[in-house]
């Protein structure tokens, strides 16, 4: 999901906002003055009863597997309601009397019925959680067994797609349906039947959907057939043959035309079907040619595109965009923006190919995993077309929305992502980029994104997960950089002071502890490197006299530094007796 459309309102002067950060790319004031750092911590996070019960990986929810879920739509423009089914196809992991699913209480549930049962079974509601007892039917652990779930109503409308989630119900130029869903933030239970947490994702989905005969239904994956039904419906049967996470399942419907490509991955030729409205199909076609250089990029930097099988898919979709896997919904008007060099819809959306869908966290208190590196991806590719400056301006723009309210990492349990707190994205993102100059080694520190890729791939982490990779490949302990950066939300602050007598006296303030970044400091056109810790500490430089004149490395890492003043000189001077005699 991107970030764009949250943050119009702050950036109405966008164009000129960019020139600035290009104008003031050395700037003092743009990369140390310029970082957000509210004076109290913010309020502690409250989420509701039914978010947190959501959030909750309870025992009727871990008993069992889900497998697969064939799923069938049927949206209704006119009414604005769906009809549907879901199929479960699950493995019981432990025995359990009763299982639960999830789904929004705007949607009736007509009946749930186990294997080819046609009486439909008793449940027991409570928010979205839907509980019903299976212990009539002798299920042992480790038996794969299915229940279906007919339901229908009128679904959550989107407030601010996709950031305030559920159906987008609109019409095209042409007074066409054009309809889409989108629910990261809030759960796939609003449209449709299933276990609603990240923590377990199906080996793969079909999705069918019914829709008039004069407009196409589009959903994940492959198109195995269209049928045609009566009234003048068809219905689109589309299906994954991979895992996939709950908000990333997804349906449209539109007057679309297919736009047939091919890409050459690593792991073989994929298919491409993009879908746009039809009066789009001429700019949409020229503009979709950056995909090749995209995906080439990603495979190149990150491993192979996951999704072979399943093809790739731009999707156009009645609000920005979305990372559904395998059909990205793309609503960025074919425009691009000068700061990425390309069309910053495709180029966010695609990342999550790898970075959310094929690596996806565990909790959404780890969500930075998804948009932290999807966003840095951004500045990455800005480097594969612009070079060093283009990457740098990125990372400057990215630290101007810093907000460091809370940690990165949040709590976990709750279903909480609060897309108005954009660290996850923003602080994410220059969090990679400080990680990267910590480490002064670009083979060692994409060794590291490739390796985790490798080992994770179509599978669930966590911040640890991520940690641990970093610790492991560099043979050293990183543990006080990511405490300090993902789960404190303070910004590091140097102090220094520049003395007469050779030496740049210097300490870490506003951080934890253990905290021990290195930087560059150019002194009179000189450089030197400092290791400050939270103690007072000193490096030798050559005698400077009265003037002098210096800089600091500030680009790439994300920290404050206070130049000189009377009263900082003043207790650095008081300080040196320590030093002189110790």
């Amino acid at each position: 999901m991107s970030l764009l459309c949250p943050m119009k309102s702050q950036l109405k002067m966008g164009a000129i906002l960019i020139v600035a950060i290009q104008v003031l790319a050395g700037c003092w004031v743009v990369n140390h003055r310029f970082v957000r750092e509210p004076r109290k911590d913010a309020k502690p996070i409250k989420v509701s009863k039914e978010f947190e019960a959501l959030g909750k990986y309870n025992a009727l929810r871990a008993c069992y597997d889900v497998i697969h879920y064939a799923i069938e739509i049927e949206p209704n423009p006119d009414t604005k309601t769906i009809t549907g089914s879901v199929v479960f196809t699950c493995r019981l992991d432990s025995v359990s009397d009763s299982l639960q699913f999830d789904l929004h209480k705007n949607l009736d549930i007509k009946g749930i019925y186990i294997e080819d049962d046609t009486e439909p079974i008793a449940f027991f509601r409570t928010y979205r959680a839907i509980q019903f007892s299976v212990k009539d039917y002798k299920i042992k652990q480790g038996d794969v067994f299915k229940f279906r779930v007919e339901y229908g109503g009128k679904p959550l409308k989107a407030k601010k797609p996709p950031w305030k989630g559920g159906t987008v119900w609109k019409k095209d130029s042409n007074k066409n349906p054009w309809l889409g869903v989108a629910c990261e933030t809030d759960g796939a239970s609003i449209w449709m039947p299933c276990k609603d947490h990240n923590l377990d994702e199906p080996d793969s989905v079909s999705v069918s959907v019914v829709c008039k005969n004069t407009v196409t239904g589009v959903s994940n994956g492959r198109l195995i057939s269209v049928d045609t039904l009566d009234n003048q419906k068809l219905k689109f049967n589309w299906a994954t043959s991979y895992p996939i996470n709950n908000y990333n399942i997804t349906y449209y419907v539109g007057d679309f035309v297919e736009i047939k490509d091919t890409l050459n991955a690593t792991r073989g030729l994929v298919n491409v079907s993009h879908y746009v409205l039809r009066n789009n199909e001429s700019k949409a076609t020229e503009h979709f040619q950056q995909v090749h250089d995209i995906f080439h990029f990603y495979e190149k930097t990150f491993g192979p595109y996951s999704w072979v099988k399943d093809g790739f898919k731009l999707v156009e979709a009645p609000y920005a965009g979305m990372e559904h896997q395998t059909a990205i919904a793309y609503g960025s008007g074919y425009k691009n923006r000068a700061i990425v060099h390309s069309d910053y819809i495709i180029l966010h959306e695609a990342a999550h190919e790898w970075w959310g869908n094929s690596i996806s966290a565990t909790d959404f208190a780890h969500i930075w995993i998804h948009e932290g590196l999807a966003t840095y991806s951004e500045a990455l590719f800005a480097e594969h077309l612009g070079g060093e400056d283009s990457y740098f301006n990125k990372i400057r723009y990215d630290k101007i929305f810093i907000q460091n309210k809370r940690p990165v990492v949040g709590p976990e349990d709750l279903m909480y992502f609060n897309f108005k707190e954009s660290d996850c994205y923003m602080k994410g993102s220059v969090v990679m980029a400080t990680l990267r100059s910590v480490l002064e080694n670009d083979s060692l520190f994409f060794k590291i994104i490739k390796t985790f890729y490798a080992e994770n791939e179509k599978q669930l982490v966590n911040t640890t997960n991520f940690v641990d990779a970093v610790n492991n490949i560099t043979g050293t302990n990183y543990e006080w950089f990511f405490n300090q950066y993902l789960y404190d939300r303070h910004v590091p602050t140097l102090e220094q002071f520049v003395s007469f007598d050779g030496f740049i006296y210097h300490r870490w303030t506003n951080c934890n502890t253990d905290f021990k970044m290195e930087l560059d400091v150019e002194v009179d056109n000189v450089k030197y490197r400092i290791k400050p810790t939270t103690s007072l500490s000193r490096t030798e430089i050559h005698k400077t006299g009265t003037e002098h004149t210096y800089s600091f490395d500030n680009y790439a890492k994300y920290y404050r530094w206070d130049k000189e003043n009377e009263e900082l000189k003043a207790e650095f001077e008081e300080s040196m007796i320590e030093f002189i005699n110790p």
